[in-house]
């Protein structure tokens, strides 16, 4: 793939693999939080939310920014301001830590929108894989996410919370990278051309609020069970009596299998379209998401959390390219819009989850998440019928 020789795309990659090694630690800081804080799982979901709506509902914001004058800045800027506000977050008493880790999250949102825009205009640029180009640079940050708790539960396991601080360093090496070799040609995309298979202005004005409601609703239903995985699969666990690394390998698991099927689906995306393989990875998801409660030991766990990952994984990618064909000429604003949607409505619901969770069990919670991607294979299916 030409994309891969491209210096501004390699250290775009770098870059978004530094923040989410970041990003994946969350889970774990608050399940080790939640002891001295006494923190309950509605109060978890609450702090996740609040990470969560930072990381989400400014990226638009980014994202405009990043079209109308470039992406540079918010490159360089992002992994610094993350990493240092992180480490800050460490070291703070009481919860301190809670707060800053919340403005932290602001450095992840610059960068997310500008990265995959320029992402999916690198690969469509230089053979038109724009969704296979978006793919691997989400893989970087899927990557980051399915190491880190193996490498976080290993070092709050050994060191403590203060060991963090040598994961926070990562983002801002990640920033210099990008200072140094991240200089991107801008590229005017006022008018392009529309694909073949991407709507035209007149034929997007044509579908439905109804339809696409019906697509809203598939991409809050999924990223509801994504994010309840990430959160709370980790607590259920810890309260099982499981180790802090054992919880983490767990989560590493669905992590790395959410990076092998988001580049899968981006590639056969590129060649069968992106609604059927979005709603044939929510059907076979469905099952493996809602299993966790039922794992009789370790190694059906590890499968049931990489069979979740592979099959929700497919899904990431193709949401974002799909949003990017809807808004044409405007990646980063669309990618950040997509983003930005997808992970505060997996916030949201992760709140719900931990409400639900006090009171019927975190058990039950889990379980109906696998309900929750049925419903939005389902969703999806009605948005093509009618779009």
């Amino acid at each position: 793939m030409k994309a891969l020789r491209d210096r501004d795309f390699i250290a775009t990659i770098l870059g978004h693999f530094s923040i989410d090694l970041l990003n994946s630690q969350v889970s774990l800081i608050l399940a080790v939080l939640s002891v001295p804080l006494a923190l309950s799982n509605s109060q978890i979901g609450l702090v996740g939310m609040a990470y969560t709506f930072a990381n989400s509902l400014t990226q638009p914001l980014f994202g405009w920014w990043a079209d109308r004058f470039g992406s540079r800045f918010l490159a360089v800027s992002g992994p610094l301001w993350m990493g240092t506000i992180f480490a800050l977050a460490i070291v703070s008493p009481g919860y301190f830590p809670l707060v800053l880790m919340v403005l932290a999250a602001l450095g992840s949102a610059a960068y997310h929108p500008q990265g995959t825009g320029h992402a999916t205009e690198a690969g469509e640029r230089y053979a038109g894989v724009g969704a296979t180009a978006a793919a691997l640079f989400f893989m970087a940050g899927q990557g980051a996410f399915s190491i880190g708790p193996i490498v976080g539960g290993q070092i709050l396991d050994r060191v403590g919370l203060y060991g963090m601080l040598a994961i926070c360093a990562v983002p801002i090496v990640g920033g210099l990278v990008q200072w140094a070799y991240f200089h991107p040609v801008t590229v005017v995309e006022a008018h392009p051309a529309p694909a073949a298979h991407s709507p035209t202005k007149s034929q997007f004005s044509e579908v439905g609020k109804v339809a696409l409601a019906f697509f809203v609703l598939a991409v809050f239903l999924r990223s509801w069970a994504q994010f309840g995985i990430i959160y709370y699969v980790p607590r259920f666990l810890a309260d099982a009596g499981k180790s802090s690394v054992f919880y983490g390998n767990v989560l590493s698991a669905f992590m790395l299998a959410t990076a092998a099927g988001g580049v899968l689906g981006g590639a056969l995306a590129d060649r069968i379209g992106e609604v059927p393989v979005l709603f044939f990875s929510l059907v076979l998801g469905a099952l493996p998401t809602g299993a966790f409660p039922w794992a009789g030991g370790t190694a059906m766990l590890l499968l049931i959390a990489a069979s979740a990952g592979l099959f929700l994984g497919a899904g990431h990618t193709l949401i974002v390219v799909i949003a990017q064909r809807l808004v044409p000429g405007k990646r980063a604003t669309a990618s950040g819009l997509a983003l930005g949607f997808m992970f505060a409505s997996g916030g949201a619901g992760m709140f719900f989850s931990g409400i639900l969770a006090d009171r019927v069990g975190l058990a039950t919670v889990l379980q109906g998440q696998g309900v929750l991607v049925l419903v939005s294979a389902g969703a999806v299916l009605a948005w093509r019928a009618l779009r």
